[in-house]
């Protein structure tokens, strides 16, 4: 679903708050108009440690195409895949293998 929902702040906790709510379309316009796809919040998560929480598959790929890290840590030292649902944590993978940033073996995890 690509529709505004909302008018979010044009800042990291805009698209904090966009992402909680699944709203994609707002999602992708704040990063467009140049909110930090590495943001922080105050609880110590990356926006791509939220998008894997609340399992936006689409808000994820939109941050990982943003540059967003998927090596970086939480607060209780956890990786945005670590938090991601099996499914999302797959789809991660192989978006990751695909633009040529890592290659996952069945048996080895490099992350």
């Amino acid at each position: 679903m690509e529709t505004m929902t909302a008018d979010y702040e044009v800042s990291g906790e805009g698209l904090r708050e966009a992402i909680k709510n699944g709203d994609v379309g707002a999602a992708k316009k704040l990063l467009s108009q140049g909110v930090d796809a590495n943001y922080f919040d105050k609880q110590g998560s990356s926006l791509l440690h939220l998008a894997a929480v609340f399992n936006r598959t689409e808000i994820a790929f939109a941050l990982m195409e943003n540059g967003s890290s998927l090596y970086c840590k939480n607060s209780q030292g956890e990786t945005p895949l670590d938090c991601a649902p099996a499914t999302l944590q797959f789809k991660m993978k192989k978006k990751m293998e695909e633009s040529g940033q890592v290659t996952f073996h069945p048996k080895v995890n490099l992350l």
